[in-house]
């Protein structure tokens, strides 16, 4: 489940059952309202990728810093920037500014890949 490279983790409420299925786990995370996690969506800043599943009102690691796996929404290569769709799982970011995370390798659709979180900058 958590992977031992993150170098910075938390743990958040989940919001809600939207992190609750295995489909969930490896998604990049934004923050909603009373400090707790939902999924991001499509252009919106991200805090970090969940590192594992949570219903509504349990606890659930949040990865902000180092190294972590990432669901893929389509074709990436390595060294390109990521950003959230609108399930919170990762595409190619195509702005002029730095992603929430780096491909660390290549990967298609469905894939979990090895990525650095960086958010350094907008998603969008």
């Amino acid at each position: 489940m958590a992977t031992s490279d993150v170098l910075l983790s938390k743990t958040f409420i989940a919001s809600g059952n939207g992190l609750s299925a295995a489909l969930d786990q490896f998604i990049f995370v934004k923050m909603g309202t009373n400090k707790k996690v939902l999924p991001a969506g499509a252009g919106e800043r991200t805090i970090g990728i969940a590192q594992g599943t949570a219903i509504n009102a349990q606890g659930l690691d949040v990865g902000s810093v180092g190294f972590s796996k990432l669901r893929l929404a389509g074709t990436v290569s390595a060294n390109q920037y990521l950003k959230p769709d609108t399930n919170g799982e990762g595409v190619r970011h195509l702005g002029d500014t730095p992603g929430a995370a780096l491909a660390c390798e290549d990967g298609v659709d469905d894939d979990v890949i090895l990525v650095l979180i960086t958010n350094f900058g907008p998603a969008t």
